[in-house]
């Protein structure tokens, strides 16, 4: 069988092409931008230039003969792809703070980002457990004066954060965060909310005060790097982020805006399961505007 792939130069076709050429099956891959992809060691694979904007999904694996969709991937990653490069597809500058004994994997899967369409990708280490506003604190450099979008990398959303972003690049100043509502907010981040102002943020408390969770993305101008050299450790010995956005709400500088779609925080074994089966089912990081985080800013 002779199989027609439309938009496989991308993370899972890397994969499954030369899986393929395995098995003894021909490739014939179609994408625009199929420099991206070194497949000229793999004998029964034709690589082809072509437009491939007409079609819905990223990735469409059809029988060359018969037409036969064979599979679809939304995302063009596939529910396979680890979920750190969902949170790099669409952006262009980047930088990433890791840690621990893992760290050179980040590098082995992204390398200097070309692949993935990035124009800069930079990467810092993180000596320890400071807690995620010391892991900030580290890419200050990078941010210079210009505001900075904070992403976590077990967060993978359904949508997009386009409506968000381009919100609060109207907003000129402060930070914005983003929320969900969740059957169990004490597991997280929780705001007390007063009509469209956020008045507090309680980590995982045991009588949440809304229904809501904040999610691990957030937005913060260049100020954000003063209130993190004021903060003092928690009792856990981290600086922690809830502080640095309670330090933004006590100035007045914080709005937030209602994530649509699903979000999972995909942090132990079981809830990365739950997302990969929630990207298997509906894809992740859709563009259309349905699945965007809408704004809701502070009056």
């Amino acid at each position: 069988m002779t199989v027609l792939i439309i938009g496989g130069t991308g993370f899972i076709g890397r994969r499954l092409i030369p899986l393929l050429a395995q098995h003894g099956e021909e490739s014939v891959v179609m994408d625009i931008n199929p420099q991206t992809a070194n497949f000229s060691e793999l004998a029964k694979v034709k690589v082809l230039r072509g437009d491939v904007s007409q079609f819905d999904d990223v990735m469409v694996a059809l029988d060359a003969k018969t037409g036969e969709t064979l599979w679809k991937s939304q995302t063009g990653f596939g529910a396979d792809a680890p979920a750190m490069v969902y949170e790099v597809d669409g952006n262009q500058y980047i930088a990433i703070v890791t840690g621990g004994n893992s760290a050179g994997d980040f590098l082995k899967l992204l390398g200097n980002g070309k692949a993935f369409g990035l124009k800069h990708l930079n990467y810092t280490y993180q000596e320890g457990e400071g807690g995620i506003a010391a892991a900030l604190a580290l890419v200050e450099h990078f941010a210079g004066n210009d505001p900075i979008c904070v992403v976590l990398g077990d967060n993978i959303i359904q949508g997009n954060i386009r409506a968000a972003a381009d919100s609060y690049r109207q907003q000129e100043r402060g930070a914005k965060i983003l929320l969900k509502k969740v059957s169990d907010p004490q597991r997280f981040g929780v705001p007390q909310l007063d009509g469209k102002r956020v008045v507090q943020i309680e980590e995982k408390p045991r009588k949440p005060k809304s229904e809501y969770a904040v999610i691990g993305i957030y937005m913060y101008d260049a100020r954000v790097f003063e209130i993190i050299r004021t903060l003092k450790p928690s009792g856990r010995g981290e600086l922690e982020i809830t502080d640095v956005n309670n330090a933004y709400i006590e100035r007045g500088e914080m709005t937030w805006g209602e994530l649509e779609g699903w979000w999972s925080d995909a942090g132990t074994f079981e809830s990365l399961l739950h997302a990969s089966n929630l990207v298997a089912r509906t894809g992740a990081n859709h563009q259309e505007p349905k699945h965007a985080a809408e704004a809701s800013l502070d009056g």
